[in-house]
């Protein structure tokens, strides 16, 4: 959410890298507990931003040492449900995941990138 308006208004985070400093500081902490991280469609969906959340920058952080990711809309409409979900599954895929992972029955599962 800290970059929410940095595509539309410039110079608040994403260009400083004190910022990516401590982004990075806390994703490297929060892979060390094996959680799963949350990509957020809904900035795309209602016109703020045209990556998902978090920044691609991170995403490649999280990939690259074998950190799991789960795919949400934060739909605040019904047919915001799945939104943008294809196109975030191939930043996922370029920047170096094979799969989400998903709740089925109470399990976190990992399904591939093909969402059709």
């Amino acid at each position: 959410m800290v970059t929410k308006f940095d595509e539309t208004q410039r110079d608040r985070f994403l260009h400083d890298e004190r910022y990516w400093e401590l982004a990075e500081n806390f994703v490297e902490k929060v892979l060390a507990t094996g959680c799963i991280f949350e990509v957020n469609t809904g900035l795309m969906s209602r016109g703020f931003r045209s990556m998902p959340c978090p920044h691609e920058r991170l995403l490649k952080l999280i990939a690259q040492n074998g950190g799991k990711v789960t795919l949400s809309s934060d739909a605040h409409q019904a047919q915001n449900l799945c939104a943008r979900f294809e196109e975030t599954a191939k930043i996922l895929k370029s920047v170096g995941f094979d799969g989400i992972y998903a709740l089925y029955n109470d399990k976190w599962r990992k399904q591939g990138l093909t969402l059709t």
